[in-house]
């Protein structure tokens, strides 16, 4: 929290005995500070929708995580 970005995450990471294969359930939220906006703006680009009151949803595993 603070900086250029706050994030906030709620949801388990189950630790699987091979670390890479812990399966993921997470939702974020992402708020980037208003001074931060244009100089991140390539890479708020790139996430699946723009940062808002829409949490984004994080799947997979730790090895290969799928961003939603």
């Amino acid at each position: 929290k603070g900086g250029d970005l706050s994030i906030e995450g709620t949801g388990p990471v189950r630790l699987a005995q091979a670390l890479m294969s812990s399966p993921l359930a997470m939702r974020l939220s992402i708020v980037p500070a208003a001074h931060a906006r244009q100089k991140l703006q390539f890479l708020l680009g790139m996430l699946p929708h723009p940062p808002g009151t829409s949490p984004y949803v994080l799947k997979g595993t730790l090895g290969a995580p799928v961003f939603q």
